[in-house]
């Protein structure tokens, strides 16, 4: 018996007839999850590529990002700062698309929300 079922997977484990079977097509919504998810990696990438970064006398390291009221970080280690400046523009992002905010273009990509759509 053992030997029969070895015969009717494939390479992988996977029966033959399981591997056939057609993958059920993504829902519109999560086709838009992942072009929303693309987007705001997209902004968020180019965002923090503006970002400028300074040791303060306390031998910290401060980061900000020009044309982002308010998104700026302190922390012991450049890396430190780096994570906690790009917590900052997520919580930012989102507060501002929340209240409606318009937020910066940043290399060409504009975050909006259409009202008839939310």
């Amino acid at each position: 018996m053992a030997a029969a079922a070895l015969s009717d997977t494939s390479d992988y484990g996977v029966s033959k007839a399981a591997s056939s079977r057609r993958t059920p097509k993504p829902s519109a919504e999560s086709a838009l999850r992942v072009i929303i998810t693309a987007v705001l990696t997209s902004y968020i990438k180019a965002a923090m590529c503006r970002a400028t970064y300074e040791i303060l006398s306390d031998k910290t390291f401060y980061g900000e990002i020009a044309g982002f009221a308010g998104v700026y970080a302190n922390a012991p280690t450049l890396e430190l700062c780096r994570e906690q400046l790009q917590e900052v523009l997520e919580g930012w992002i989102v507060l501002g698309l929340r209240m409606g905010h318009t937020l910066p273009e940043v290399d060409g990509v504009r975050l909006t929300i259409d009202s008839e759509v939310a």
